[in-house]
């Protein structure tokens, strides 16, 4: 009995070994659609569905090479997380402010802490050339939603203390570097 046991389990140790051999890195097949009318990548530099991307010599690399390439300098860039923040304009430098975060207690309820409470958390913020701006106009306390709002492209200099703003970016240490902001005039 005890004989049968251990053969049973060499046996399946045997054929879960087997069922996962095979050459490291292959690729799998991928099915090709055949249609008449279907044009090939590579006559147009496009690539195939497969997952797959071209580098910059137009090399198809797989997903396992671009773990290994993508590894370089661009892997602090892909580190950075995107993140939103609202709060008020507390203080504005020459490319930097000084943000009141205001927090989400419910669904759609912002609160913003006093100035100078315990409560309240202040994040320096930094701009570059390249943060895009929007200052939208709200009217009639924005009671008809997007009706009531105006938008347009705007600049660092729309900036106001006290002013309402939406941000989106990234942290770099205790520092928020600020991609897009939107400011809020209510009117």
């Amino acid at each position: 009995m005890k004989n049968k046991k251990v053969a049973a389990y060499l046996g399946i140790a045997l054929f879960a070994l087997a069922a996962g051999c095979g050459t490291a890195g292959e690729k799998p097949a991928v099915p090709v659609s055949e249609a008449a009318d279907a044009k090939d990548p590579a006559d147009t530099g496009e690539l195939a569905d497969t997952g797959d991307q071209a580098d910059t010599k137009g090399a198809v690399r797989t997903p396992d090479d671009r773990d290994e390439a993508d590894s370089g300098p661009n892997t602090a860039q892909e580190e950075q997380k995107t993140e939103s923040l609202t709060g008020t304009v507390r203080s504005i430098g020459e490319d930097s402010m000084v943000l009141s975060q205001s927090f989400e207690e419910e669904e759609g309820v912002l609160v913003a802490p006093a100035e100078g409470s315990p409560d309240e958390v202040q994040i320096s913020v930094r701009v570059s050339a390249q943060t895009q701006y929007e200052v939208r106009t709200v009217k009639n306390g924005g009671v008809n939603g997007d009706a009531d709002v105006e938008k347009r492209s705007g600049l660092f200099s729309d900036l106001e203390q006290d002013s309402s703003v939406d941000l989106v970016g990234y942290y770099e240490g205790e520092e928020f570097v600020a991609e897009k902001i939107v400011i809020y005039r209510f009117v």
